[in-house]
Formats: structure tokens, sequence, C-alpha cells
């Protein structure tokens, strides 16, 4: 399926790909940043210089919550930078300021825009040619709904179709912000790196150079654990430290997790830990 077209509405030429990504405040006041590619573009790093292509400096309120890309050597401070385009053909990236957050935020994007033949990437037959990760560490915020919990130290993994593995948080199109612990001030300030690369890199683990010992997959599970230490005694905790489960490890190295509900766990094998995610 070929994504739909996107644009940039201020643009005098639109780039080859273009991945909107808007944002709802807790007000609903909304605003869109795009991730854009295009062969022509010029790709100096940290600097405006594709304005062509919309990558130049908008005046926005700065009293109203916006989101802009960092970028070096702002004329003014009620400038900002809503594009960052790119002619890189490894990975599309870029850190996103928010300002003015009124909780909860919601973030949306058109994850079928991963199909798009536009992108630099590789066709992988019916899968997604791109997926994205995303990291807002040092953040308050959770993701969110309560029942598939997300911290601030969990990566957010973009796509509709898993590779093989996912060692974070996963969603298609929709992430909800929340602060889950009742720290944040009424208005804050966050920021989110995001990086676009071929599908499979964030997805993946190479197991044909694991041993049996480094198995841990799939990951969100359901009811198993492929863990690859048989006979030995795992032990599950939830994120308050409480333990749920003391379970022998199969003699097929699984781990039986039914019990359990949806949300996240950690797992202890020996001295190792590992984090994991139950979805129903």
């Amino acid at each position: 399926m070929e994504a739909r077209a996107q644009t940039i509405p201020w643009a005098t030429q639109q780039p080859e790909w273009i991945f909107p990504i808007y944002f709802e405040n807790g007000n609903q006041e909304v605003d869109t940043v795009y991730i854009a590619y295009d062969f022509n573009s010029s790709n100096i790093q940290g600097i405006q210089s594709d304005s062509i292509y919309g990558e130049e400096w908008i005046t926005v309120d700065t009293s109203k919550f916006h989101a802009y890309f960092t970028k070096c050597c702002n004329p003014f401070a009620d400038t900002v930078i809503k594009v960052n385009v790119s002619n890189a053909e490894d990975e599309l990236s870029g850190t996103i300021s928010l300002e003015n957050i009124i909780l909860p935020l919601v973030m949306k994007w058109d994850v079928s825009l991963f199909r798009s033949n536009a992108l630099p990437f590789p066709q992988h037959g019916s899968a997604p040619r791109a997926e994205a990760i995303v990291h807002y560490v040092g953040s308050v915020l959770y993701i969110g709904p309560d029942g598939s919990l997300c911290s601030p130290i969990d990566p957010l993994f973009i796509t509709d179709s898993v590779y093989l593995y996912v060692d974070g948080c996963l969603r298609e199109d929709t992430a909800l912000f929340f602060d889950y612990l009742n720290l944040s001030p009424n208005s804050l300030t966050s920021s989110i790196e995001i990086s676009i690369r071929e599908w499979g890199v964030y997805t993946a683990i190479d197991i044909e150079n694991q041993t049996k010992s480094d198995y841990f997959y799939p990951n969100p599970t359901k009811n198993y654990l492929n863990v690859g230490n048989s006979n030995k005694v795992a032990y599950v905790y939830d994120t308050f430290g409480r333990s749920l489960l003391e379970q022998k490890i199969d003699v097929d190295g699984r781990l039986n997790v039914s019990s359990l509900p949806t949300g996240i766990y950690f797992i202890q094998i020996g001295e190792d830990v590992k984090k994991f995610v139950i979805t129903r």
C-alpha cells in the first residue's frame, strides 16, 4: 500500500518524502513538525539550510504550546524551524523541542508513510521500508494508557510490523504522554529525539550470532518468553519491585507468563535482569 501524499504548506517545493508529526496539547492546542527526505537537499546538520523545502525560520507565539526542531543560529527569540529535511540514505533524524506543554500530550503520525517508495531505504517484500525510534530520556513523561504503561527509560518504537523483537515501548500511530508520578509543573518544556531507519534495524536480533543463553524473545509477549536458560529458576517482578512469579524454566528454555496481566515487568535469572512487556 503506497502512503498518501503529504505537503508542507509554506514550502516553495515539496520534498520527495514528508513525515508529519502531529502534537495536541492538554488544552487542545495543536502543532505539527515535519521530517523530510529529498535527494537534492543540502543536509547540513544542525543548521537551517533548505528554505526551498520549508526548512526556514517561522515566527510563532512563544507564549503558547509549540513544537520545533533544535537548530543553530536562531535570528530572533520568536522564530523556530518546523521542517528538518535531509538527503541522508541511512538515517533521517532530528531533535524536537516542545514548549508550554499542558498534559496529557498526544503525538500522532501516519505509519503508512513508512511504506512509501520515495524513501531511500530498500524494499522488504510486503513489510515497510522504514521504522522509527523515539528517545525522551530525562523527562518525567510516561506513555500510556495505564494498561500498557511505558516509563521515560523506555525507547518508543514506531512501526506497524515488528521484524522480530522490541525492547521498549511499541506504538503504531499514537503516543499519549502524561505525568504518571505527578512530578511535573502545570506547564513544562521537554524534547524528544526521533530517528527513522531501514525496517528491521531497531526491531531485529541477530540470532545466528547469539548463544542459546542470550535468547530473550518475543518482547512484547502474550504467554511465553524464550529465555534459553533451561532448568534455571526465573523470578519476575513488577515495576515496584514486588515479586510476582518464581518459576523453573522448562527444558525448551521457555517461561510461562500467561498468568500475568498486561504491563511492564522485570525478569531475573541468576545475576541477569531484563525488562519485558506483556500485551493482551
